[in-house]
């Protein structure tokens, strides 16, 4: 007894229906794992809408890997930007000063600096304060010489 095995072969129809189906999952896979991808990424970072001109704090690399380096401010600033290139770069230069910093920062380094005008009043008085007992200490010294 000779049994006869017939070779099954898909025809062309079958096949482009396959490759079809083979393509859809493929997208559908690469669509989940870029949101799956998106997800993790914004979950860990927060992003800022930065612009030229604005005042920044730029994060202190430095002590994340220095002895004592936790006893370090995590930002340094505040900075002004000067520029944002296509690689998302920024130019940056020192408020107090005006002095260009030489390194770009990645924008990712960065976040807004947030300047509290209350803060600003309070410590305008603090100091208004401060002198007018300092001058009236050392006006008593004279007079005690």
């Amino acid at each position: 007894m000779e049994l006869e095995v017939e070779e099954e072969g898909l025809s062309p129809a079958d096949e482009s229906t396959d490759t079809s189906c083979r393509e859809e999952k493929v997208n559908a896979a690469q669509e989940k794992q870029t949101a799956d991808y998106n997800r993790r990424k914004k979950k860990g970072s927060k992003i800022y809408d930065l612009s030229v001109g604005m005042h920044v704090l730029q994060s202190n690399l430095r002590n994340e890997s220095r002895k004592g380096g936790k006893m370090e401010p995590k930002w340094t600033g505040p900075y002004k930007i000067l520029d944002i290139d296509c690689n998302q770069r920024v130019a940056l230069e020192t408020v107090k000063n005006g002095k260009k910093l030489n390194r770009r920062v990645s924008y990712n380094q960065l976040r807004p600096y947030l300047h509290s005008q209350l803060h600003d009043a309070r410590a305008a008085e603090r100091d208004e304060s401060w002198e007018s007992s300092h001058l009236c200490s050392h006006m008593m010294r004279q007079d005690t010489k």
